[in-house]
């Protein structure tokens, strides 16, 4: 971790700055995804001997979902199934939990208003 943040010069103080790091990413996941930090540290990223370890799984994560929907799109769209192809990658451009906005759910937001990334 240290090697991607500082490359070859790390601070005399990075282990001190990695676990100031590690503290505020465990409270930024835990806001994003609604679970308690303590979660976060026992699931997400975990505190191990040698350092940490983040635990993702495949699908876990928009870009996996993105990357499935728009290759799903693509192929219809080369079968020529133009209302499939733009439903697949029309849904592959947002985040999941604002899915049902795009299409006028009851929340009444506008499509795309106030985007986050949820995981």
């Amino acid at each position: 971790m240290a090697q991607e943040i500082w490359g070859d010069r790390p601070p005399v103080s990075m282990r001190t700055a990695l676990q100031i790091y590690n503290v505020q990413l465990h409270k930024f996941l835990a806001r994003t995804l609604g679970w308690p930090t303590k979660v976060v540290a026992e699931k997400i990223l975990v505190t191990k001997q040698d350092g940490y370890q983040f635990n993702v799984q495949h699908g876990d994560l928009d870009v996996h979902e993105f990357e499935r929907l728009a290759s799903a799109g693509n192929k219809a769209l080369g079968q020529r199934d133009d209302r499939l192809a733009e439903r697949l990658l029309t849904e592959g451009l947002w985040p999941r939990a604002e899915r049902h906005d795009l299409h006028g759910s009851a929340s009444g937001t506008e499509a795309g208003a106030g985007r986050t990334c949820h995981r």
